[in-house]
């Protein structure tokens, strides 16, 4: 059996004007997989994210309007260690909240993420941690326990390329439990028709409004399935 391994060390810096903790606390995605969440006009989110082999996968983020933000990730690997730095092109990102929360709905977001990241792999062209693509999602509070919030979301890995359901249709399901004002879980489940159906989880501390710091255990399910 092979042990899961830790990926990802997350470092969430939110800018002008602050968040507040609840709202740095469930931010922007569960670990991976988005949620239906944007932030206020105005305001800006910077994420960095450390994974395995030294690499460095940053995301940036800027609200035009409530309910819409636009922005762009970008991928670097052999940042730390042995090895030639290597970045890809930058890719731009998007989303929109079309349907704000409500006592009886959740809220509903499309998006749209085409960057991967992880070691990648040139024989097939893919990052290890395959992109979101274009997505919708749901994101719901429970109304009697405010501190959890969970998602479901379908994506398509496979943009503006032949699309395959059972290769390129991704169904996922999270959500983050708000322990306190600064501390939460956060769990997701992904491809969960396929044979690569995947386990996630983190834990999200906000040292400030605008600090936020995580730690993620990824692959936990193909740890149990090798």
């Amino acid at each position: 059996m092979k042990k899961c391994k830790i990926l990802n060390l997350v470092l969430i810096v939110t800018l002008f004007p602050a968040m507040s903790w609840a709202s740095n606390i469930y931010s922007l995605d569960t670990v991976d997989m988005p949620t239906a969440n944007t932030m206020l006009k105005g305001m800006y989110n910077f994420t960095l994210k450390v994974y395995e082999g030294g690499g460095i996968a940053t995301r940036g983020w800027v609200s035009f309007a409530n309910t819409f933000m636009i922005g762009t990730s970008f991928n670097l690997e052999n940042v730390v260690g042995r090895g030639e730095v290597k970045g890809r092109e930058p890719k731009l990102i998007a989303r929109l909240r079309f349907i704000n929360e409500s006592q009886g709905l959740p809220a509903f977001a499309l998006g749209y993420e085409p960057q991967g990241y992880g070691v990648f792999d040139e024989a097939i062209g893919e990052y290890s941690t395959k992109p979101i693509g274009l997505y919708v999602v749901a994101t719901k509070t429970v109304s009697f326990f405010e501190g959890f919030q969970y998602t479901v979301g379908a994506g398509n890995r496979n943009v503006f390329k032949d699309f395959q359901a059972s290769k390129n249709l991704d169904v996922f399901l999270g959500g983050t439990l708000s322990l306190t004002n600064e501390l939460a879980v956060l769990g997701e489940y992904d491809d969960i028709f396929k044979d690569t159906n995947n386990l996630n989880f983190g834990v999200r501390f906000a040292f400030s409004s605008n600090l936020t710091l995580e730690v993620d255990f990824k692959n936990l399910t193909k740890g149990l399935q090798d």
